[in-house]
């Protein structure tokens, strides 16, 4: 029977670095896992440019991870 996964990672990278093993065993098993990011490299401490490149590196990692489904709040870490 398929899963359907959520993991929650409060900045990118966390749910690679945390969990990524995890995310590949279930995304090659072919259960639906979803990733949401609830925090970015965001004004005013950082960039907006450094947000652009953090979420571009994220998703290539979720590619490699099997993931295709993912969301990115857009709340800045500095303010959680």
């Amino acid at each position: 029977m398929k899963k359907r996964v959520l993991v929650v990672a409060p900045h990118p990278d966390d749910e690679t670095l945390g969990v990524g093993g995890t995310i590949a065993k279930f995304s090659s098993q072919g259960d639906e896992v979803f990733v949401l990011i609830v925090s970015g490299h965001l004004p005013p401490l950082y960039s907006r440019e450094d947000y652009e490149r953090t979420v571009h590196e994220a998703h290539q990692a979720l590619d490699i991870l099997g993931v295709s489904n993912s969301k990115f709040l857009e709340i800045p870490a500095t303010m959680i």
